[in-house]
């Protein structure tokens, strides 16, 4: 074996190992029980993902404030994602969940062009996206990672942290996508409004939301909200960002008729919900 693809191997492993317990133990979502936060404009009546963004009359002024996207760890992003994570950052039950909806989403473009920001070695696109999709870009931090992504046919190193601006002309994409990892961006109305230029006319953003994270790296709101919340401050960014139709919601996460919830977060491993919005040119 040649001396790259040992050190490639060794990557992976340790960086299996590392990513692997850093999402599960933040996964049980404790944190909005001890430092809850308001939110201005939270349908309380709402006791399901597709409730909370149904027909919503958002607020007049945006319910965010500076402090909401402060972290824990305000080390420079490069840092903490230097190691290359080859795993799932979710349960595999969800990321088949999460395959399944978008080999349906996806087909309602011909030949969509396709931007996955925050990304790494997987996307989680369908096995057979190559057959109906056309350009397919994975934006994300680690090199190594984005390198090994075998369901996108280019990518991109940018930390949207440091700079949140899209390198892509306007009306670029189809579907631009995020698999759970808006929690850890620090101006997310910014990177919306660029997503929403880098789309073309019909295009969508879809973003993929679940009940685990890194908690030091995922901002202030996050961490004091819970799941349902988490949908309403999703939608929110679509909404305070402009350039973007109503934003809707649904649970795709497996075993919904049996799992609980306890107020407004699931009780199930395998949760995850999608916000999609239509760019509005």
């Amino acid at each position: 074996m040649f001396a790259d693809e040992r050190r490639l191997r060794r990557l992976m492993l340790r960086g299996a190992l590392v990513a692997c317990a850093a999402s599960s133990v933040s996964g049980l979502n404790l944190f909005s029980q001890f430092m809850p936060r308001s939110l201005a404009g939270f349908p309380a009546q709402a006791k399901s993902v597709d409730q909370v963004l149904n027909k919503l009359e958002f607020p007049k002024e945006s319910p965010f404030d500076p402090q909401d996207f402060s972290r824990q760890d305000e080390s420079i992003d490069t840092q903490f994602y230097d190691t290359p994570r080859f795993c799932f950052h979710v349960d595999d039950q969800a990321v088949a969940a999460l395959t399944q909806y978008y080999s349906k989403a996806f087909r309602e473009w011909h030949n969509p062009a396709i931007l996955d920001i925050c990304a790494s070695h997987v996307s989680h696109f369908p096995e057979d996206i190559a057959d109906y999709a056309g350009r397919r870009v994975a934006l994300g931090m680690n090199k190594l990672e984005l390198s090994q992504n075998k369901q996108v046919s280019d990518y991109v190193v940018k930390d949207l942290n440091t700079d949140p601006s899209l390198p892509f002309e306007d009306n670029s994409f189809d579907i631009v996508t995020n698999v759970v990892s808006i929690d850890y961006l620090t101006q997310p109305l910014r990177i919306c409004k660029e997503v929403a230029r880098v789309l073309k006319p019909g295009g969508a953003a879809i973003f993929a939301l679940s009940n685990r994270c890194f908690p030091t790296k995922a901002v202030n709101i996050w961490l004091k909200t819970n799941d349902l919340e988490h949908v309403y401050i999703v939608g929110s960014y679509f909404h305070f960002a402009g350039g973007f139709k109503p934003p809707s919601a649904v649970e795709v996460s497996p075993n919904q008729g049996i799992t609980p919830w306890a107020g407004g977060s699931s009780q199930n491993n395998a949760y995850l919900a999608v916000v999609k919005a239509t760019v509005d040119k």
